[in-house]
């Protein structure tokens, strides 16, 4: 199943050097809001630097984004 926030931030205490690397997102977490646009946890790597922010489901899925989805095994 598609992880969740808590799991998205579980997943960046433990390994934060991985998460720096590419932006991972929790499709298990998706917000719609009041505009019906749906939003999901992710935190955005590259640089060296880490950013937890709610994306837009069409956000940087071009040929130059490197996205990660946190998958749990039930």
């Amino acid at each position: 199943r598609p992880g969740n926030l808590r799991e998205l931030l579980v997943l960046g205490t433990s390994q934060p050097e991985l998460l720096k690397l590419f932006t991972t997102a929790a499709l298990g977490s998706v917000h719609t809001n009041r505009d019906g646009n749906q939003r999901f946890a992710c935190i955005g790597g590259g640089g060296g630097l880490r950013n937890l922010l709610y994306g837009m489901s069409d956000l940087g899925f071009g040929s130059k984004s490197q996205w990660h989805f946190i998958i749990v095994s039930r």
